[in-house]
């Protein structure tokens, strides 16, 4: 089943209520503020309310043909920064079958952001490369600008990872200017660049200010930064593990043979690029593959250089393997997405069946990991983390009760847990009778695993089924209710 559900939200309401609204209903307690950059939300409204293309092959396939504008700005790229022909050619074949381009975008709006935001994060270094080489202000320090404006609007983390870019590059530059007047020169080019950034900027910062005050974008950056001040934690986990770690991908090794061959060349502005996306949290998965494409281009290409200078073509063929791996595994990855979650047609069966026996304010736990169940059922959804990082409080409350909720054997414990944490008496849920659906949870930590298929009431003890579909069921807890408040 494809994730999309907040984003389709998000579209319909700027389609529908103007460039930015005020607040999302339904997803999480109140709702959610509108602070999320709205440039790809606006392209999707664009092209699912304006021109009325269907909604969900429109999320399959924008993120695809947002990636190949990327590509040819990647290709360009590699061009300014004045790399070999075959450098330039691995680089690229590096950077069109990563992630970021690939894998996120097969997971439907899962990418959206990522695409827009790498796209807008592409043009940036591009912008900043050409600028590098110029002393003078011309269209290149405005496209700089422009760039790091649509880096702000696109994605959380493109917003992030262009504040610091430009702040890295600036400093970077003035490091090396060798007089005062040099060093001022290139503060002033930077300040205009900012400036620009800034104006550009202002259609998403004045209305999310205007609305929720300035404190929506200092929390969530705060947060932000909370999480990179703890550097050897989010190396180790980037790097060693999880399905797209740098090292633990086919790709680690090249990138570490061009880490090599820049150190030993005292070249240190790919490392530090590197160093810095690692270091933003959650986002980072993504940010890194700019740097990361870079160096495996820059590695493989030493690699073969090495290879035809001593006669040894074990090395080059080894390299060359690693692409192959990479897309196998990559291959491997989406087959295990898509065999593993559930039908969106599901949820939609379940939600018309079940919409008119729901009260209005009828308060929904949901232990399924998506988000469409606010969007489909109407209802407000208290534990639907997505969305929520504009409101840092309600999301530890939130992971404070998918963890515990992680914890529970039976179905008793998470009604408990839900009315202690959210402080409600009565509440529905939706879950899976597939474990795999659920949340997902440490190791040795079990979900309610329900018996499959699903047979009677008699399998669900301690509820009331309101509707089941395939493998989604939505019912309402009828144990007696707990004193609320409590603690565990």
């Amino acid at each position: 089943m494809p994730m999309g559900g907040l984003y389709t939200v998000f579209a319909a309401a700027i389609w529908h209520e103007g460039w930015l609204p005020v607040s999302i209903p339904h997803y999480t307690d109140n709702g959610i503020p509108f602070a999320y950059p709205p440039l790809a939300f606006a392209l999707l409204a664009v092209l699912t309310h304006g021109l009325g293309l269907p909604t969900v092959p429109v999320l399959n396939v924008l993120p695809a043909i947002l990636a190949c504008p990327s590509v040819l700005l990647f290709h360009g790229l590699t061009g300014v920064l004045g790399l070999r022909s075959e450098t330039r050619i691995l680089a690229l074949l590096a950077f069109a079958v990563t992630p970021c381009v690939v894998f996120e975008p097969t997971m439907a709006a899962l990418g959206l952001a990522e695409a827009t935001g790498m796209l807008a994060l592409t043009a940036l270094a591009v912008s900043l490369a050409k600028v590098h080489s110029k002393t003078m202000l011309g269209w290149w320090h405005a496209l700089a600008g422009v760039a790091l404006a649509l880096c702000v609007m696109a994605a959380p983390g493109s917003a992030l990872a262009s504040a610091i870019l430009c702040l890295a590059f600036a400093l970077w530059q003035i490091g090396r200017a060798k007089t005062t007047a040099a060093r001022l020169n290139t503060a002033r080019v930077m300040l205009v660049v900012a400036t620009v950034g800034l104006a550009a900027s202002v259609p998403y910062l004045y209305p999310v200010m205007l609305n929720h005050g300035p404190e929506v974008l200092m929390d969530a950056v705060g947060g932000q930064a909370e999480d990179m001040l703890d550097a050897t934690r989010r190396v180790k986990r980037l790097l060693l593990h999880g399905d797209r770690a740098v090292v633990a991908s086919p790709l680690g090794l090249p990138v570490a043979f061009g880490l090599l061959h820049q150190l030993l060349r005292r070249q240190w502005w790919l490392a530090i690029w590197l160093l810095l996306m690692i270091a933003i949290p959650q986002e980072g998965r993504w940010l890194v593959f700019l740097p990361t494409c870079l160096l495996a281009g820059i590695g493989l290409s030493w690699v073969l250089t090495l290879g035809r200078e001593y006669r040894n073509m074990a090395v080059p063929v080894v390299g060359i393997a690693a692409f192959a791996l990479l897309g196998i595994d990559h291959a491997r990855s989406m087959w295990r997405w898509h065999t593993t979650q559930p039908r969106l047609d599901a949820f939609v069966d379940l939600a018309t069946l079940s919409v008119d026996a729901l009260p209005y304010n009828a308060k929904v736990i949901t232990l399924i990991r998506e988000d469409w169940t606010p969007l489909l059922l109407g209802r407000d959804v208290l534990n639907m983390e997505f969305g929520a990082e504009w409101e840092p409080d309600t999301l530890t409350e939130i992971r404070r009760f998918n963890q515990r909720a992680c914890d529970c054997v039976d179905f008793d414990c998470v009604h408990v847990e839900g009315q202690r944490v959210f402080g409600y008496h009565k509440l529905y849920f939706v879950v899976s009778t597939r474990a795999a659906h659920n949340l997902p949870c440490d190791a040795g930590a079990t979900i309610p695993n329900l018996p499959r298929p699903y047979r009677d009431d008699s399998d669900l003890e301690g509820m009331d089924v309101i509707a089941a579909v395939d493998d989604v069921i939505l019912g309402k807890f009828k144990r007696k209710a707990v004193p609320l408040g409590e603690e565990p």
